[in-house]
């Protein structure tokens, strides 16, 4: 018996217990208990079924990022990933968002920065880059936004959380998109 079916039964035993009513094989006391089943059944859907969202970042401003982020996902040819705590809960504080790149490619946007740590934070050219980004993204969104850059293989190794590629469209025809955009 599926839920539905079993709230809705359970809820007719009830309903006719409240009204006065009692089934032919049904006493009194199974109807009080059939109340008590429709309670825990409504408590366990409740918290187990909590509706999951992509993301809690309101619209319009997702669809603001997404078209931002798009323009950086040309200029660079990598992906970025929208990830933290505004993929997983409501109170989230700002968006976080990592452009990933090729570890050759991090390197070369980079060239003195440290590959496998995270110290090319310290990095003049990567923190230019990553507050400039940040505050476009965010005046962009209307959002706090924290962009950053990170190469591929500590990207891999140190996040293992979820992560949704943003700044990319889908189309019917992407070799007519990529035509039409070069005209």
């Amino acid at each position: 018996m599926t839920a539905e079916t079993q709230e809705f039964t359970l809820r007719a035993m009830a309903e006719n217990y409240s009204e006065g009513h009692q089934w032919d094989h049904l006493d009194s006391e199974a109807c009080v208990k059939a109340a008590d089943e429709i309670k825990q059944l409504r408590a366990a859907q409740s918290t187990s079924e909590k509706r999951k969202k992509a993301s809690y970042v309101g619209v319009p401003a997702i669809f603001e990022l997404q078209m931002a982020c798009h323009v950086l996902v040309k200029a660079y040819g990598a992906s970025i990933y929208h990830v933290g705590s505004s993929l997983e809960r409501p109170d989230w504080r700002d968006v976080d968002l990592a452009m990933i790149l090729d570890d050759e490619a991090f390197q070369r946007e980079f060239p003195n920065a440290p590959l496998h740590s995270a110290s090319w934070e310290l990095d003049p050219k990567w923190l230019i880059l990553t507050v400039a980004l940040s505050k476009w993204l965010s005046e962009k969104s209307g959002v706090p936004v924290d962009f950053k850059f990170q190469p591929r293989t500590f990207a891999n190794e140190r996040h293992s959380g979820p992560r949704n590629p943003i700044g990319r469209y889908i189309t019917a025809n992407p070799a007519s998109q990529e035509d039409n955009a070069d005209a």
